[in-house]
């Protein structure tokens, strides 16, 4: 059912075929194409493939998943996992996620890197012969801890827990909590501050928070609570443990008492700890959980020593456990997920806290310091990046207070980074050489670039996701949320239960939203 089109639909290989140049208005994403594809030992086959028709595709198969995951249909679950596992547009997408990622430059332990259409084409067809991890891995140069330093794996390593990863998600948001946001599709941490927000606004001045930190997910007993109770194959988990977890440009070694799946270990995770919610709102506490963190909020009626106690109990049965706990009252504030709650007068305030402040203040101070020999320029274009994704982080709540101490600590680092490129100067001499007036105030600029401050950031409104939905049972919504309503292809409206015949020309939908 997934086969290769046959008309090119890559920018370098149109661009060869018309004799032009073919780096003209290509991404820098497009790693696919690392190599000119008019050479005549480069396959057309991996630049000739529909992207767009592999991504319905597999998302039809998972959509399948879910459904009958929810259904606990577990023969057909493992039968359209078996499909998907060995589909050609699956394989290919594994290979496109490995190649176009942060460590798609960097080898393992057989010093391979897919760099080029002929060696990604390889790739592909080696996901279908060689179902089994290679075991080998490769020292990081830029991590070296202990005996021998961070082990990487190697590039069929990672796409092969790509692979498994896009077959196992669904089955994991089929039994999702409806309140967990971390490592889920479509959900963000604005999600779950939204949430929480709504859960504390309508409690009491005495509500009790128990923070509690998750973590250590013991080898045996997580792998056989995995195996016996969500089917995954115990030899698949005993394959690729021991590998180390790559995300974004860290690498996170196996140490004991840990699972290292790479891009696996989420969907896993989240698995494992899925039903906590459930347990907990029995004992008449709801909660939020984010990856690793949980906030269990109680109306006092039940000690926040027995919510502990019986999160403990729950983990304990399937290799989890409680790193760490804290219990706070809600009207003396406390820190979740970098914000403050806190309700006073029985008005919740929600703000940046003071710890991600300072955060933000020392890497700007890092960032100068390593900037002694860049450019004005350089140095607004990275502190610039900082402030933007501080102030979108927390562009959903109130953050004057917090932007403008932010601003200050700017100010203050910019002007010692510039006194210390002249100290023969004066003061009034560098002030004129790096700030110019700017619609009536002075800024600090090139002429080319502006720096910009955080109390210039605008708030806005984030509507929270929708806790019980996901993207497998009501696409159509998580689309919406995305602002990807144009342009729907014939096998998408399918997918969503609209008749192609029927889709309407401005891609705004007015029928059902759930697969057939």
């Amino acid at each position: 059912m997934c086969r290769p089109e046959r008309e090119p639909t890559c920018p370098r290989s149109d661009a060869a075929v018309n004799g032009e140049d073919p780096d003209v208005g290509v991404d820098t994403d497009a790693r696919c194409c690392a190599v000119d594809v008019s050479d005549g030992s480069a396959p057309v086959r991996w630049c000739s493939i529909d992207w767009e028709r592999a991504g319905s595709d597999i998302r039809g198969i998972q959509s399948r998943i879910a459904k009958a995951a929810r259904n606990g249909n577990t023969r057909r679950v493992r039968m359209l996992q078996d499909m998907l596992l060995t589909s050609y547009h699956g394989r290919c997408m594994a290979v496109r996620t490995v190649t176009t990622g942060p460590w798609g430059d960097v080898p393992g332990g057989d010093g391979e890197v897919w760099s080029s259409p002929a060696d990604m084409d390889r790739a592909v067809d080696a996901l279908g012969v060689r179902t089994h991890l290679d075991g080998s891995t490769a020292g990081c140069p830029g991590n070296r801890s202990g005996g021998g330093g961070i082990r990487v794996p190697t590039m069929h390593d990672r796409a092969l827990q790509e692979l498994h990863a896009m077959a196992w998600r669904p089955v994991m948001e089929a039994s999702a909590d409806p309140c967990s946001f971390g490592f889920r599709e479509g959900r963000c941490v604005r999600d779950a501050v939204e949430v929480f927000r709504g859960i504390l606004r309508g409690s009491g001045q005495d509500t009790e928070v128990v923070i509690m930190r998750l973590g250590s997910m013991d080898d045996g007993t997580a792998w056989s609570w995995l195996s016996d109770n969500r089917g995954v194959d115990p030899t698949l988990l005993g394959e690729m443990a021991r590998r180390g977890q790559l995300f974004g440009r860290s690498m996170f070694p196996h140490t004991p008492g840990t699972v290292g799946l790479g891009g696996l270990s989420p969907v896993l995770a989240n698995m494992a700890l899925d039903g906590m919610e459930g347990m907990l709102s029995m004992l008449g506490v709801r909660m939020v959980r984010y990856a690793d963190m949980v906030a269990a909020v109680t109306d006092g009626s039940i000690p926040s020593a027995a919510v502990s106690e019986a999160s403990a109990i729950f983990l304990g049965g399937r290799g989890l456990c409680i790193l760490g706990s804290e219990s706070f009252q809600l009207m003396d504030g406390f820190d979740f997920l970098g914000f403050t709650f806190r309700k006073h007068r029985g008005r919740l305030t929600v703000q940046p806290s003071d710890g991600s402040v300072d955060a933000v203040c020392s890497e700007i101070k890092r960032i100068a310091s390593c900037s002694a020999a860049s450019t004005q320029g350089d140095l607004i274009r990275r502190v610039n990046r900082v402030i933007m994704g501080w102030g979108t982080y927390y562009s959903s709540v109130p953050h004057t207070v917090a932007s403008r101490r932010l601003d200050h600590h700017v100010h203050i680092t910019i002007n010692r980074w510039a006194a210390r490129r002249h100290p023969q100067k004066g003061v009034s001499w560098v002030r004129d050489r790096y700030w110019h007036i700017i619609d009536g105030r002075r800024v600090f600029s090139d002429g080319e670039h502006e720096l910009m401050r955080a109390s210039d950031t605008l708030r806005r409104e984030h509507t929270p996701v929708r806790t019980r939905s996901d993207p497998y049972s009501d696409p159509w919504y998580f689309r919406q949320r995305d602002g990807r309503t144009d342009g729907a292809t014939d096998v998408e409206w399918t997918l969503y239960g609209l008749p192609a015949a029927t889709a309407p020309r401005n891609g705004v939908a007015s029928g059902p939203s759930r697969m057939r």
